[in-house]
């Protein structure tokens, strides 16, 4: 996030645009492939994010 560092607003969008771009309509487990993101939830934690329970107080 160089762009960020070094105060570039209009390459800092483009760069973000880019990415939201790659991701858009994409299953989790295809983003990670795009992005080589090793999954390190276990099967348990995996089954929360998909309940949403985290974000139940």
């Amino acid at each position: 996030m160089a762009a960020n560092y070094m105060n570039i607003k209009s390459l800092l969008d483009l760069t973000c645009q880019t990415v939201a771009d790659k991701i858009k309509e994409k299953n989790p487990k295809k983003i990670r492939k795009t992005f080589s993101i090793k999954n390190n939830l276990t099967p348990e934690e995996g089954e929360e994010f998909r309940d949403g329970e985290y974000l139940r107080i």
